[in-house]
């Protein structure tokens, strides 16, 4: 594929949710289209709100605003890069942003 123009970058169109449950413990992945870090941090708060029982809520974003891109990833406790960093892989794997 391509690289896009520099002010130009793939992204989702709306919010997706997915739940998965493998042995005793469930995943929620939650994909939401952010326009800035601001965002993403607000949505990771909510999210942080909704699960609070959660025994982690690990986070990646790949936001690209004006020329820049920022990347972050949290393991939000999970043994180090086992959770943010992988889930960080597979927004770069698919060349989103936002």
């Amino acid at each position: 594929m391509s690289p896009n123009p520099p002010d130009e970058y793939l992204t989702i169109k709306s919010s997706v949710r997915d739940k998965i449950k493998i042995e005793s413990s469930i995943f929620i992945a939650t994909a939401v289209p952010v326009d800035s870090e601001e965002a993403a941090k607000e949505w990771m708060q909510k999210i942080s709100r909704e699960f609070h029982d959660a025994t982690h809520n690990c986070y990646a974003w790949r936001i690209k605003d004006r020329q820049q891109e920022i990347e972050k990833y949290s393991d939000a406790g999970e043994p180090r890069g086992t959770a943010g960093k992988p889930i960080l892989s597979a927004i770069e794997s698919e060349e989103v942003h936002n």
